[in-house]
């Protein structure tokens, strides 16, 4: 025995070992079974998704985004989503809604076809979870879209596609940005999509400029009284089919984009 150490210093009162208390026990017991089920809860995140919980996962996620207001934004003819103008139409919209979506129509350049596309782009922002949807247009896309939500046939009176119940319920109002009332080198006016429009049918902005070619203020304003729909006109002074004023390009731009902001925020709030 080593100096100074005391006899029965490790045994208990009946001379055995001493025994570990109860306590003691208990504690490394419960220790051990939370660091097991930390292990497991680690395996359980390092492993993919089953099916079931993939599925509840993209529904959660849809609706979660189910408030959201998504603005449908259709080219002019001969234009695309990857253009310059588009782009800056975009990023001008951008702050009235939750997303910008984009698309391209196809050629020929038949109003049934162009209806059908935008319909399939519609259907795409509705699958997206978006419940509210803003359907702008510029130039040649607000002819295309109020055709699509009237029905009107196109030139040749081939008939056009007609969005789904569900999807027409979703659009909240229509933004038509340089509406090309007029033909393209002559002065008919090709309103009926405009007169046809009806007391159910979602509110139209017209934005166009004074100086735009194909745009007569007075036959769209005769236009807008026929109709049954609620609709607004903003002019942009001096300003052409690009809305961009000469006279005063930055307060132009600024006009405008107020005018368009308040309409949606009325009848599509994010």
């Amino acid at each position: 025995m080593a100096r100074g150490q005391r006899r029965g210093s490790n045994k208990n009162k009946t001379g055995g070992p001493k025994k570990t208390p109860k306590k003691i026990k208990k504690v490394a017991r419960v220790e051990k079974q939370k660091e097991k089920v930390k292990k497991r809860e680690s395996a359980k995140r390092s492993q993919p998704p089953t099916r079931t919980a993939f599925e509840r996962a993209e529904v959660g996620a849809i609706v979660e985004q189910a408030v959201g207001t998504a603005v449908v934004l259709a080219p002019g003819a001969g234009g695309s989503a990857s253009h310059a103008s588009m782009r800056a139409w975009r990023d001008r919209l951008a702050p009235c809604c939750d997303e910008v979506r984009l698309f391209d129509y196809g050629r020929p350049y038949s109003m049934p076809n162009l209806v059908a596309a935008h319909c399939e782009a519609v259907q795409q922002a509705y699958d997206a979870g978006h419940r509210r949807i803003v359907l702008a247009g510029c130039s040649m896309g607000a002819r295309v879209a109020l055709h699509m939500l009237t029905g009107v046939p196109g030139p040749d009176s081939a008939p056009v596609p007609r969005l789904a119940s569900e999807l027409r319920s979703a659009v909240a109002c229509v933004l038509a940005l340089s509406y090309p009332l007029l033909r393209t080198g002559g002065r008919e006016v090709r309103d009926a999509p405009i007169r046809a429009l009806a007391e159910h049918d979602p509110p139209v902005l017209f934005v166009s400029g004074d100086l735009d070619l194909q745009m007569d203020l007075q036959a769209l304003q005769d236009a807008c009284s026929a109709t049954g729909a609620s609709t607004r006109v903003h002019v942009a002074c001096g300003a052409g089919a690009s809305l961009s004023s000469k006279l005063s390009p930055l307060a132009g731009d600024e006009a405008v984009d107020g005018a368009i902001a308040s309409f949606v925020r009325e009848h599509a709030p994010t």
